[in-house]
């Protein structure tokens, strides 16, 4: 599989009103299957063993 492009997104909790950015990136497909927007600018390029099986980095890696 090789490579894939990861983003953040924006979210809403159900305790706040204002939205605050995801803690960790994830796939494209990921984010808009749970019914938010990537962020673009925020794309970074990981090596696929570096996601879980939801599509999110793993906690323990780092991307900048």
């Amino acid at each position: 599989m090789g490579t894939v492009v990861v983003y953040h997104f924006e979210m809403t909790s159900a305790k706040s009103v204002e939205n605050s950015r995801s803690k960790r990136p994830a796939t494209r497909e990921a984010i808009e299957a749970l019914g938010f927007i990537p962020l673009m600018e925020t794309a970074a390029v990981v090596d696929h063993t570096q996601l879980d099986g939801n599509g999110f980095v793993r906690p323990e890696v780092r991307v900048e």
